[in-house]
């Protein structure tokens, strides 16, 4: 075990069913227009059809309500919505009851932040999972490797952010190996591999994946070397 720190303690199992039971109330009343995509706004008449307000006074009534947040002492905020909370279950206040449209956009913007995953506590922010796990191990050499002249941006910071916590996983219980299970293109584990050393087995249904993630880590492995070497020389050069 690489780490000393102890992991994060995570709610009990009532406490836990208790706030996911919660949520899940609220996003059976509040799903319909929390789901819908912006674009649906304009070519499936969703406000028409889900909101009973103009969209001028819901955006005065959220610019209004984050205004009063802030403007809030920190030890106040919890009172509030401490408060508040007696009353969250009562949807009708926020949906009209006839119509089911939006009738509250500030009780909606409460319930909303509310049954927040990060405010309900029932997930470990990744940055503190992360600094559980290291301990006070050192960063790894390569920690800066970018991926992103193989992929977009957004899959770049998913697969560096994905890969570093199952490296740190790994780290923390000793293990070696890793099976990626619905591999897809290969990019984390490429990334696993070459990056942090596991040894990654991709599973995947598709051929088509298979193939071309065996082609696509070929072509990684060449960049990588490269990356290094120029590393080396860059270092060199400032010595």
């Amino acid at each position: 075990m690489a780490a000393s720190c102890p992991l994060p303690v995570t709610p009990d199992l009532p406490t836990l069913r208790a706030k996911l039971q919660g949520l899940l109330q609220f996003l059976r009343d509040a799903l319909s227009i929390s789901n819908a995509h912006t674009v649906d706004f304009y070519t499936e008449s969703v406000w028409e059809e889900l909101v009973d307000l103009p969209p001028e006074t819901v955006l005065a009534a959220l610019r209004k309500s984050a205004s009063e947040t802030e403007a809030l002492p920190s030890e106040t905020r919890p009172l509030v919505e401490a408060e508040w909370e007696a009353g969250m279950t009562d949807f009708p206040k926020i949906f009209c009851e006839t119509s089911q449209k939006l009738v509250s956009v500030e009780a909606f913007a409460l319930a909303a932040k509310y049954y927040s995953v990060q405010n309900l506590g029932i997930c470990t922010p990744f940055e503190q999972l992360l600094v559980a796990l290291r301990g006070n191990q050192n960063q790894r050499i390569g920690e800066n490797q970018k991926a992103v002249e193989f992929m977009n941006m957004k899959k770049s910071h998913e697969v560096q952010a994905m890969s570093e916590l199952i490296s740190s996983i790994a780290d923390y219980y000793g293990i070696k190996q890793v099976i990626d299970l619905g591999s897809g293109k290969g990019y984390l584990s490429s990334f696993l591999s070459l990056k942090y050393g596991l040894k990654v087995y991709g599973i995947d249904s598709s051929n088509t994946n298979t193939h071309g993630a065996e082609e696509r880590n070929r072509k990684l492995k060449k960049h990588w070397k490269l990356c290094h070497a120029q590393s080396r020389l860059d270092v060199n050069g400032l010595a």
